[in-house]
C-alpha cells in the first residue's frame, strides 16, 4: 500500500475544504457561535462542502445512479423513500413518465433544503421532505408503505446501520426494492486499518460519516430478501485495491 493511499481522507478533506472555503468563512463570520457548538459546525461544514460539490461527486458516480435509478433498469418505481437525500440529485436519474408517483426525502441537515426543493420543483415528482434522521423518519411512516428505497452515500452516517436496514426493511411493500451505494470497509486489511485510523477526524468534520462501516454486507446478510445482487464497483481496477473509499452496489428485492 501506498503512502499516498494511506493519506487519500488527507488530501480529500484539504480538497473540499479549498473549495467550500469561502462558503465556510461566510458561516462562522454570521453565526460566530458555531465555534461553540461541534455537532451544529460539522452540520455546517458538511452542508457547505455539499453545496460547493455536490454536483462534481454526482457526475463522478453517474454510472451507479444510473444503473440503479434510471428508467432503463425499472429499479425504481412508485413511492421511493431517498435516505439522505442530500441536494436531491437522486431525482435527476428517476423516471418522470409516470413510473415514480411520490418521492419522500429523508434529510436531517436543513441546509440541504432550499437546494432539494428546486430539484424536486424541476422532476416534476410529488415530494415530501422529513427533515429528520432515518431512526424518526422510519417512524413517521406506516409498515409497507414504500416500493422503493434509496440508500446512496448516506448510510456511512446513519450510525446502527443493522437497525436501521431492519426498519427500512420494513417500510417496503411484498416485492419492493431497496437500492444501495456505498463506500464501505474494504477487503484489503491493511486499506481496512487505515479506514479506522481516519474515521475519527473524518467522521468530526463530514457530519458523522464514517469510512470503515461494512453496510453492504450487513444488508445482505441480516434481512430475507427474494434476491439480493452486490457487486464491488472497482472490482477488476488494480489501481483501486487499496482505496480507502471502495464502493459497493446492491439491488435488493422483498419477498
Amino acid at each position: 500500500m501506498a503512502w499516498w493511499e494511506k493519506l487519500t481522507p488527507a488530501f480529500d478533506l484539504a480538497g473540499l475544504v479549498a473549495k467550500s472555503l469561502p462558503r465556510q468563512l461566510w458561516s462562522l463570520l454570521t453565526r460566530p457561535a458555531l465555534l461553540l457548538n461541534r455537532q451544529e459546525r460539522s452540520r455546517v461544514f458538511f452542508a457547505n462542502v455539499w453545496a460547493a460539490s455536490s454536483d462534481g461527486i454526482n457526475d463522478n458516480y453517474r454510472e451507479a445512479r444510473t444503473e440503479l435509478l434510471g428508467p432503463a433498469a425499472a429499479h425504481a418505481r412508485g413511492v421511493v423513500l431517498d435516505v439522505g437525500a442530500g441536494h436531491g440529485h437522486t431525482l435527476r436519474h428517476l423516471d418522470h413518465g409516470g413510473a415514480v408517483t411520490r418521492y419522500i426525502a429523508v434529510e436531517p441537515n436543513l441546509g440541504m433544503h432550499e437546494r432539494l426543493r428546486s430539484e424536486a420543483a424541476a422532476a416534476g415528482i410529488p415530494c415530501e421532505i422529513l427533515p429528520m434522521g432515518v431512526e424518526e423518519a422510519t417512524q413517521q411512516l406506516s409498515p409497507g408503505s414504500v416500493d422503493t428505497v434509496v440508500c446512496f452515500l448516506t448510510l456511512c452516517s446513519t450510525g446502527r446501520v443493522a437497525e436501521n436496514a431492519r426498519a427500512l426493511y420494513a417500510l417496503l411493500r411484498p416485492g419492493g426494492r431497496m437500492l444501495v451505494f456505498e463506500h464501505v470497509r474494504s477487503r484489503e486489511p491493511e486499506a481496512a486499518s487505515w479506514q479506522r485510523w481516519w474515521t475519527g477526524l473524518w467522521s468530526r468534520w463530514m457530519d458523522g460519516c464514517s469510512l470503515d462501516v461494512d453496510s453492504v454486507e450487513v444488508i445482505r446478510r441480516d434481512l430475507p430478501w427474494k434476491s439480493a445482487e452486490v457487486r464491488w464497483t472497482e472490482d477488476g481496477d488494480e489501481a483501486s485495491r487499496f482505496s480507502l473509499f471502495p464502493h459497493q452496489l446492491g439491488i435488493f428485492v422483498k419477498p
